[in-house]
């Protein structure tokens, strides 16, 4: 499986030859994208069991602006994303949550990608403080995490909604496990070369 994060890998002018090369290695690709390219570069693909958008979606319309710091993307990843779904492309979102997420936000969100959206899976993450983070009061906590994935997953909707985890990463979130662990905690490879975990 190969993850094309960013920046926005939509930018780089190879891009489809890139996912095309992955794809015809047997690679499963999940093409990382904030959407404001994407409905425009959508020629340049084709749907494929091995390919997948991974589109940023960070809230609901108000929410996911303030966030990008730019209004009508939420709209514009909407949009991208139903055009998407219409050439029969697989569609996944990765959200993340802040200390300014409460579990109705949570459910909210997750509500509308699940069922109004209708997207294939979707990828959720806490907000982890790194030290060159620009906005660290931001951020949530280990206990805070718990408590608010805890009470966003209470009236058992974590069963009914397509979150692309193990039932181990879930548990975590909602603090019934603990584990040794670190925020992106995966081998990567870059122009740089091959990166170890972080430790």
């Amino acid at each position: 499986m190969v993850s094309i994060a960013g920046g926005e890998p939509l930018i780089h002018p190879e891009i489809d030859e890139i996912v095309r090369r992955l794809i015809a290695r047997k690679k499963f690709v999940y093409l990382c994208t904030n959407a404001i390219l994407m409905e425009k570069k959508l020629d340049l693909f084709k749907p494929s069991p091995y390919f997948a958008w991974a589109v940023h979606i960070d809230g609901l319309k108000e929410r996911h602006d303030h966030s990008v710091c730019r209004e009508g993307i939420f709209d514009k990843a909407v949009a991208a994303v139903r055009a998407a779904q219409a050439k029969g492309f697989r569609i996944t979102t990765n959200t993340t949550f802040f200390t300014h997420d409460s579990p109705d936000t949570i459910r909210q969100v997750l509500d509308f990608l699940n069922d109004e959206l209708k997207v294939d899976q979707m990828m959720i993450s806490p907000a982890y403080a790194y030290e060159k983070a620009p906005d660290q009061e931001h951020f949530l906590g280990v206990e805070q995490t718990h408590e608010l994935f805890r009470a966003a997953f209470a009236d058992g909707r974590r069963k009914r909604w397509r979150l692309n985890h193990s039932p181990l990463f879930l548990d975590f979130l909602e603090g019934k496990v603990d584990f040794s662990c670190t925020a992106w905690g995966i081998p990567s490879y870059s122009l740089f070369g091959c990166s170890a975990p972080a430790t």
